[in-house]
């Protein structure tokens, strides 16, 4: 009878498992980042002690700021964002430009949603809404400065929401 108990225990515990690694991200609890860096301060590279006394963090030789035009993707749900968009060759060129830093309700798409209100969509935790529930995908190409080969790149995005 024990053992019974436990294997279906063990039958449960794997189940519940599976469940998770097929169902998506971001109606899984469990997965709340993927490929993050721990929090800590915000710290910046410099080449020497004399540059970092010299130079304002966002000026160092070693930080790209990548504010201006993006092509942005606005869709009303998650299942109409567009997939695979990060791949090199995909074609944005229908997309839409948007200013970085920005907020893309500000900027025409969709409508402001106020935290001074109730839930502005249905609530049904951990599930996601389907019928509104926006995405936003930014897509900007650029060039890593000379110098920078064989270096670790770390994307910092200040401010999301």
């Amino acid at each position: 009878m024990q053992r019974t108990a436990l294997f279906a225990c063990l039958l449960l515990v794997l189940a519940t498992e599976v469940a998770r690694e097929v169902g998506l991200d971001w109606e899984n609890p469990g997965v709340y980042q993927r490929g993050q860096e721990p929090g800590h301060a915000q710290l910046m590279s410099y080449a020497s002690v004399e540059e970092a006394l010299e130079h304002a963090p966002k000026s160092a030789a070693t930080c790209l700021v990548l504010n201006g035009p993006w092509r942005f993707h606005w869709a009303a749900s998650p299942s109409e964002a567009p997939e695979g968009f990060e791949a090199l060759g995909y074609d944005v060129s229908s997309w839409q430009a948007i200013e970085v830093p920005g907020n893309w309700q500000m900027q025409g798409f969709g409508h402001p949603m106020f935290r001074n209100i109730a839930h502005p969509f249905e609530s049904d935790p951990p599930l996601v809404p389907e019928r509104y529930n926006p995405v936003g995908s930014y897509r900007r190409e650029f060039e890593l400065p000379a110098g920078w080969e064989g270096h670790r790149i770390l994307l910092h995005f200040e401010a999301v929401k």
